[in-house]
């Protein structure tokens, strides 16, 4: 049994007790004091769920882009890009001079193939986040791409000709980025490429999680 089945489990059976414990008088619990009381265990099983829903998918993928860098069959490294681009990127919306994709619930695809890269916001609720950025346009001088999420897994791809600086931090979870990887509480990790100082043109990506993987794929 998964570790999200059995919190909503122990939440339901919390939630048994507590109310026969109402109706036994044993507490004075009205509906605002239950519901506040219980938000905690909510998220807290949510971001557990969360956590783990994909692991397995996240181990492929690393064996996935492993192989790749082994040199080996161009085939599935096709079929592994066709079935990334099958999916429908997230649509932007402008606010001033930043380009603004947001979600409260729900995982996100972000594809920025032929897209411009600069000054870019990004904000994910609940739900995992996948960013690609093959194939993005890079304007003169420096751009930028914010990343927060609050529960879920991110994901990023970045072309290793694109010179870039990586930050990434959060809270629980694990960072894995360019082999180095940091797991629990507090994490903090960032990355800056051979190119990037003196590149006219580059990358910078800095991504705050609350609670969820961050992984940083460079290809």
């Amino acid at each position: 049994m998964s570790a999200g089945k059995i919190t909503f489990g122990l939440i339901l059976i919390l939630v048994g007790f507590i109310l026969l414990g109402n109706s036994l008088d044993f507490f004075d619990f009205d509906a605002g004091d239950v519901i506040r009381f219980l938000l905690p265990f909510i998220f807290i099983g949510l971001g557990i769920k969360l956590i783990i829903k994909k692991k397995r998918e996240e181990e492929k993928l690393r064996e996935t882009f492993a192989s790749q860098q082994a040199g080996q069959s161009t085939s599935t490294t096709s079929n592994n890009n066709s079935s990334k681009t099958s999916k429908a990127s997230e649509a932007p919306h402008r606010e001033g001079n930043k380009l603004k994709f947001s979600k409260i619930l729900g995982d996100m695809y972000i594809n920025f193939s032929n897209q411009p890269l600069e000054n870019i916001d990004i904000s994910c609720g609940i739900g995992d986040l996948e960013i690609k950025t093959e194939g993005g346009k890079l304007s003169q001088g420096l751009n930028r791409i914010i990343i927060s999420g609050f529960i879920g897994d991110i994901r990023i791809f970045i072309p290793k000709t694109i010179p870039n600086f990586v930050q990434c931090s959060n809270f629980i979870g694990d960072i894995d980025m360019s082999g180095r990887r940091s797991e629990g509480f507090n994490n903090n990790i960032e990355h800056c490429s051979d190119d990037y100082n003196s590149a006219e043109s580059k990358l910078f990506i800095q991504v705050n999680s609350f609670i969820g993987d961050v992984r940083i794929y460079h290809v």
